[in-house]
């Protein structure tokens, strides 16, 4: 009798210890879960796109002076744009005026006044030194990833699209076409800003076929299309029924940026009110709407104050 009360004892005091130790080990597998779910979408969203746009969203920012391109942002067409029935915004300037910083503006004004979990923003950069990269499916895909990296969670469409690329082969333009639609039908409204198109390839028919994509995607969701270029003909006549809002320097952006910068100026400049104001007089006149952020500010600045 003893033995068998010595076993049911036993019996009991490994029940009690794997019931004590249950709570953890189920604790551990949602944690392991947690991690692969993370490690998933992280695959998920390299293999949509590896550009990173965002990173070059934040080197423009911080080159911004701060109170600068508020002209645009408060401008009648720029408002009509972000709340009116015109959901195409054109915004030309010749070269130096600033376009990208003001895309960049753009871009950091919608994620703080719009972004939500109904509302989406995404851009791209385009850029001539990489034209050979950017061909129209990663420059939608690189939309795509962005749309879907602000949401909680990555909807069916683009899990299924990736799992039947289980062999890491790229999507075709018209499935990541596909996905983007299925995407954009999650937000009520999607902003997106197009910089630089006339750096965008045209020999391949890229610039063209990426406009016709998007003004398809257009049609069928509520997607606002802001895009900036230099005053080149061809884009001119894409966007002449369009809005357009001129890029260029205005004067209180010149006079922002250049107080900003006085400490870079001569010791002469900084301790005299009256030469400064000489300073942001004559700058403004010889900037006359180029970009504030190409004025080689250095010790040795040479300025024709006379």
């Amino acid at each position: 009798m003893n033995t068998i009360h010595s076993d049911n004892q036993a019996i009991k005091d490994n029940t009690s210890f794997v019931r004590k130790a249950l709570p953890p080990l189920g604790i551990g597998v949602d944690a392991i879960q947690q991690v692969q779910s993370r490690q998933r979408r992280d695959n998920i969203l390299e293999w949509i796109s590896s550009t990173d746009f965002p990173a070059q969203q934040s080197d423009f920012i911080a080159r911004r002076q701060d109170g600068t391109g508020l002209w645009f942002l408060n401008s009648p067409k720029f408002k009509e744009w972000i709340h009116g029935p015109n959901r195409t915004l054109f915004c030309p300037g010749i070269p130096g005026a600033g376009k990208t910083i003001m895309a960049a503006t753009t871009i950091d004004h919608l994620w703080e006044t719009k972004q939500s979990d109904t509302i989406g923003v995404a851009y791209i950069y385009c850029n001539y030194k990489t034209k050979v990269d950017q061909n129209t499916t990663s420059l939608l895909a690189a939309i795509l990833k962005q749309l879907v990296q602000a949401r909680p969670s990555i909807t069916e469409p683009v899990t299924c699209l990736y799992d039947r690329h289980a062999n890491r082969t790229r999507a075709s333009l018209e499935e990541t076409l596909s996905a983007l639609q299925s995407v954009l039908t999650d937000y009520s409204t999607v902003y997106i800003v197009v910089d630089a198109l006339d750096e965008c390839q045209e020999k391949d028919g890229t610039r063209s076929q990426l406009l016709a994509k998007l003004r398809d995607l257009q049609r069928k969701t509520d997607m606002r299309l802001m895009v900036t270029s230099r005053l080149i003909p061809d884009i001119e006549n894409e966007f002449r029924l369009t809005p357009r809002l001129k890029v260029r320097a205005s004067d209180a952006d010149v006079k922002r940026f250049v107080m900003g910068q006085i400490y870079r100026l001569p010791k002469c400049v900084q301790r005299d009110n009256e030469l400064q104001r000489l300073v942001l007089d004559k700058i403004v006149e010889a900037v006359d709407g180029m970009s504030v952020f190409r004025i080689p500010f250095t010790s040795k600045v040479n300025l024709r104050l006379r």
